[in-house]
């Protein structure tokens, strides 16, 4: 159980990082922050882009690239 918990939050950053860099066109992008995720090494990120309501991609500034 311990090993998958950390095999996800080690996927998650890039899972999101490829969701991001997929070209999809988020509706908000908060960048410059500071957003506590609640993975088990309560990782800090500095960026987030949300479609509809859902979160896109979270981290950095670099990651969630706008145009």
């Amino acid at each position: 159980m311990k090993f998958s918990a950390r095999l996800l939050s080690c996927l998650f950053p890039a899972m999101a990082f490829l969701a991001c860099h997929s070209r999809q066109t988020a509706d908000l992008l908060l960048v410059h922050g500071k957003i506590y995720t609640v993975d088990s090494a309560f990782t800090r990120a500095e960026a987030l882009a949300v479609k509809d309501g859902k979160i896109l991609a979270v981290g950095s500034d670099a990651d969630i690239q706008w145009d």
